[in-house]
């Protein structure tokens, strides 16, 4: 278990809108780890050291104080351990690392590295080596539950809300809840459309933080200035509110970050809310350029900038412009094979398609449809079956509008067993024959050809298209209709959703979105541009003779100061 000067010793690093608080822990248990050639000169840079980071919240002294430490004693456990957290403090990510790898290299038997390493890794964006650390940190002896909420943290950000759910919900189980955790678990209830739990969750939260105490905040946050305690507080309870109107649907925009408007003496934010930078100089009445930075791209990069410090105003903003993303990252891109069969990814943050060929082998374990009466305006299901011959795990990609693309996977995440029923449905907006295609993936990236599966849709009694506002059921519109869908309804800022429209009776149509897309086609299946924030996409046929409309929202992001 970890000491309880080291949870005393949490300095204030919060995310907001999404609110995982990720605490970098500069604690006094660093004054109790033995050093490695103790000298006076030693001993007094280490106490200059902790006298800066705990008395008078000057970061950039205490560093220089650590730093003379190991110019005398190069394997010191104190000043290794803390120029590791410092730096990470200040955003200097690569010698954060650098000093982690030589600690774990000199004292390997001390586990508490692993959590300043996942700090370091996940503020670098490190993602993968980060995951690793604060679980090499949890199976440790000295778990506490911060482990748990920071490894949700990671999970979060790589759009993994079952991971970082279960590791929020067993660390409440085992530890007891608070507020940090159920404003996590709330944050992430949000990204898994479970609102009315979320809300049930950050209500407790908001109780939490009312009934909160200076004294109480304190001993979490010793290293923070006493006199920011209050607005502290304040600004915290305000996020929970933020996070409670997301969870009402009544957030003006789901992605939108609220900054909170206070620094924070002692340790760097590096702008990943909002820029905000932080007066270092340790009360003195001189003007110092401080490195800051922006906030981060959709594949977290930061852009670097600067202010002035000191004699100028604590609201004084960063220069830093938050770069942009690499060209074309998150639209939809394909990689074909040898039988023409084609697969789908995505442009990453190297600005490479993520999509790998289908393997070549096409004929194989081709699968088999079938399907009840199809009924304009009705949802339609269709059976998918096949049988692998090596009774591999398969998955059943199916192409709605006979394109040559898969616009649907059964199941929609991982693979089922081999020859068991995968049941897909679909609204068709029109009358008439109809033709889909299905085709089975196992593990391995092996496909079967496409099986094409035709059949005639018709109108039935009373039967109105569903999500339909336009036209009058026929009478004296000349039997016009249509309908539009969005397939996901919730997207990750700056992805991408696709949009299927059907129309009868009709001459022109395009459809807008809020993004500033805009395209026409009486039918058409397509991908939308970016999405940053909750977009709507609107149908218009004939000026007004038909008309629907879609709305797309974004998920909560994590942000930290």
């Amino acid at each position: 278990m970890i000491e309880q000067n080291i949870k005393r010793g949490m300095v204030f690093i919060t995310i907001v809108v999404g609110l995982l608080a990720v605490v970098w822990v500069v604690s006094s248990a660093a004054s109790s780890f033995g050093a490695g050639k103790v000298s006076g000169d030693v001993s007094g840079y280490i106490e200059e050291g902790h006298r800066y980071m705990r008395l008078e919240y000057n970061i950039n002294a205490a560093k220089e104080a650590y730093e003379k430490v190991l110019s005398i004693d190069n394997d010191n456990k104190t000043a290794l351990y803390s120029l590791a957290r410092i730096y990470g403090l200040l955003g200097e990510y690569e010698k954060a690392i650098s000093t982690i790898d030589k600690y774990k290299d000199v004292y390997p038997e001390d586990d508490r590295i692993h959590y300043v390493a996942g700090l370091a890794y996940g503020f670098k964006g490190d993602l993968s080596k980060a995951e690793k650390e604060f679980k090499s940190f949890i199976d440790s002896e000295i778990v506490e539950w911060q482990g748990y909420l920071d490894l949700a943290w990671i999970n979060f950000r790589q759009g993994d809300f079952t991971d970082a759910r279960n590791n929020l919900e067993y660390a409440i189980e085992k530890y007891g809840d608070n507020i940090w955790l159920n404003t996590s678990l709330g944050a992430v209830l949000i990204a898994q459309g479970e609102n009315d739990l979320a809300l049930d969750v950050l209500q407790v939260a908001s109780g939490q933080i009312s009934a909160l105490t200076k004294e109480e905040w304190a001993n979490n946050y010793s290293f923070n200035d006493p006199e920011k305690f209050e607005s502290e507080i304040s600004q915290m309870e305000n996020v929970i509110g933020v996070n409670i109107e997301l969870a009402q649907g009544t957030g003006s925009t789901i992605g939108v970050a609220k900054a909170l408007n206070s620094t924070f003496v002692g340790v760097s934010p590096n702008g990943y809310t909002s820029g905000i930078t932080l007066a270092a100089c340790g009360g003195s009445d001189s003007c110092e350029t401080i490195t800051c930075f922006s906030p981060q791209n959709s594949c977290g990069h930061v852009g670097i900038g600067s202010y002035q410090s000191c004699t100028i105003s604590g609201d004084t903003q960063c220069n830093a412009q938050t770069p942009s993303n690499p060209a074309g990252y998150g639209n939809t891109c394909f990689a074909t094979n040898s039988c023409g069969n084609t697969s789908s990814g995505t442009i990453g943050c190297d600005g490479l398609c993520g999509a790998t060929p289908p393997g070549d082998s096409c004929d194989v374990f081709a699968p088999s449809i079938s399907s009840g009466v199809c009924t304009v305006g009705e949802l339609r299901a269709f059976n998918i079956v096949a049988t692998h011959p090596e009774g591999s795990d398969v998955r059943y990609g199916v192409d709605w509008n006979n394109d040559g693309v898969v616009d649907q996977y059964a199941p929609t995440e991982g693979y089922t067993t081999s020859g068991s029923v995968q049941t897909v449905g679909n609204v068709f907006a029109t009358e008439g024959v109809k033709t889909i295609r299905v085709r089975t993936e196992d593990e391995e990236g092996v496909v079967s050809t496409f099986i094409s599966h035709t059949f005639v849709c018709s109108e039935g009694d009373g039967n109105a298209l569903l999500g339909g506002d336009g036209g009058d059921d026929g009478e004296g519109g000349g039997g016009v209709d249509g309908a539009l869908v969005a397939q996901p309804l919730i997207v990750q800022s700056g992805d991408s959703t696709t949009l299927i429209w059907a129309t009868e009776g009709v001459d022109s149509c395009t459809v807008t979105g809020t993004n500033g897309d805009s395209f026409n086609g009486t039918s058409r299946t397509t991908s939308s541009g970016e999405i940053t924030e909750q977009t709507v996409f609107t149908l218009n046929c004939d000026d007004g003779a038909v008309t629907d409309s879609v709305t797309v929202n974004v998920v909560p992001v994590f942000q930290e100061i």
